[in-house]
């Protein structure tokens, strides 16, 4: 009986065999093979090493089953089936090797016997034989319930480099343990009955490994690579280590390991593997596991990459006055390159300025982006800014206040005199004044002269805003100190002033 009624099974197949499941999940970690299910729930999880991997397989339930109907999920409303294999012969329950069904029986690779006592948390590997070929997909069972499916790219490895089906699953509890098959209505099934002890079977373990897992550069700085692991068993049952190419989802090779210690190693060339690494898992013969770390190779650096270090401004800025965006970026690629560093504001996003930078590997340099803010919606408006590269991009944001007016300021401009003049002339004191305020306003404009000065003359003036006037200041010139004498002229607004040296002769 097939569970699925129409060849979903090759479909599935082929979907986790030909992809590696990073392309089916979004999963970018380098992949890791499936595990049992904690709590029975949609997906096949299993960490190792920080890193999550959900399988294709349980995990298609929410997508299939408003399609299927009653065929899915597969392992839906069978209990009674389960009955019906057992009445039909399933002799898993018998002693020895020997567990046939009407088909026949799985052959239990690892652990080889019926009965297993294993330490409590022990991660066991179970294996099967495969007797529906490359395709096979194996039922897991606890206690008669279906917990589990081998499905996915590491499965689907394994299976074709050895020839058989497996299960990672930490043992907690006792009971029975059970695998199943169903090779196009030919049902294979197998068991084993688990017990806890503290003398039971246990996890191998991995005493050294090289090389360091933290010393390793980029792929392409190799031709071949040796990885080696030393390992140990406490009850001399060494068997295999089991060498993963992680993302292509590869079996490498599997090495025989024996007694309670031994190395095993592979070298293989740098253009086998992928910039996600290697992992080994150690096997002993009751199918205890360990996993070791990975040793993972870090990613080519384009020729020039440019990654923005700081980025500073002189936010809040008030209308009409200038944001200066400092940004410092270094070049962190291989070689010398050259980038646009564009500033962009606003929620609508502008480019507001930009300039082009060449760098050597390694350089930084700092540039300055600016952008003349307009009056904001309000007191005051925020708004985003952006500093981007080609590579890189950094997010500010500027505030911009509603300026108070500036009262009238009335500033002198120009400064000028006809002198050198004789006694007795008059001396002709031009000035300019600009009102740089905001409002129109009013001020005396005085004509200070003398090293002991002395107010010689004045004009009330009145300016609007940016408006200038030029004003004629005379002054007659007395007796000189001797032949000439010089003193100071000063044009006092009350906000500013200028200073002129005049001679006058006798």
């Amino acid at each position: 009986m097939c569970y699925y009624q129409i060849p979903l099974c090759e479909l599935f197949y082929h979907i986790s065999g030909t992809y590696t499941m990073s392309g089916l999940t979004g999963r970018d970690d380098g992949g890791s093979a499936s595990s049992d299910g904690d709590d029975g729930s949609d997906s096949a999880e299993r960490v190792s090493d920080s890193r999550r991997t959900v399988l294709f397989g349980i995990g298609v339930t929410p997508i299939l089953s408003p399609l299927l109907g009653e065929w899915w999920p597969p392992w839906s409303g069978r209990a009674n089936e389960t009955e019906e294999t057992d009445e039909r012969g399933d002799t898993s329950g018998t002693d020895g090797d020997d567990a046939g069904s009407s088909a026949g029986s799985l052959e239990r690779l690892r652990p080889p016997d019926r009965d297993l006592t294993v330490q409590p948390g022990t991660q066991i590997m179970f294996e099967v034989s495969a007797e529906a070929g490359l395709g096979q997909t194996t039922e897991w069972l606890l206690d008669g319930e279906r917990e589990d499916i081998s499905m996915g790219p590491w499965e689907s490895a394994y299976i074709d480099h050895q020839g058989a089906d497996i299960w990672l699953h930490t043992v907690e509890s006792e009971g029975e343990i059970g695998a199943e098959v169903d090779d196009d209505g030919d049902v294979y099934t197998t068991s084993w009955d688990v017990s806890l002890d503290s003398d039971g079977v246990g996890s191998p373990s991995i005493t050294d490994s090289s090389p360091p897992q933290d010393e390793l550069g980029d792929l392409d700085e190799y031709e071949t690579i040796e990885f080696e692991v030393s390992v140990s068993d406490s009850d001399g049952n060494l068997d295999q280590v089991v060498w993963w190419v992680r993302a292509a989802d590869v079996v490498y090779d599997v090495t025989s390991v024996s007694g309670r210690e031994d190395t095993a190693s592979i070298s293989p060339d740098a253009d086998e593997l992928v910039p996600e690494g290697v992992v080994a898992w150690v096997l002993n013969e009751s199918g205890g596991m360990v996993e070791s770390e990975v040793w993972e190779f870090g990613f080519p650096t384009p020729e020039s990459e440019f990654g923005i270090e700081t980025v500073d401004t002189n936010s809040p800025i008030s209308s009409g006055e200038t944001l200066e965006v400092e940004a410092t970026i270094q070049n962190t690629g291989d070689s010398t390159g050259t980038t646009d560093v564009d500033l962009v504001v606003g929620h609508d996003p502008e480019l507001a300025d930009s300039e082009s930078v060449e760098l050597d590997s390694g350089d930084a340099a700092t540039l300055t982006l600016t952008f003349e803010a307009g009056d904001p919606a309000g007191e005051s408006e925020e708004f985003p800014g952006v500093i981007e590269t080609a590579d890189d991009e950094s997010e500010f944001q500027i505030v911009v206040e509603d300026a108070e007016p500036t009262p009238a300021t009335f500033d002198v401009q120009e400064l000028s005199t006809n002198a050198p003049v004789s006694a007795g002339e008059t001396i002709e004191t031009e000035a300019t004044v600009r009102n740089v305020g905001d409002e129109t306003g009013t001020t005396d404009v005085e004509l200070v002269v003398g090293h002991d000065p002395v107010v010689e003359d004045s004009e009330l003036l009145t300016l609007e805003p940016e408006e200038e006037a030029t004003l004629r200041l005379p002054f007659e010139a007395g007796d000189p100190a001797g032949e000439s004498e010089s003193f100071p002229i000063e044009v006092d607004t009350g906000a500013d002033s200028a200073t002129e040296m005049v001679v006058v002769t006798s």
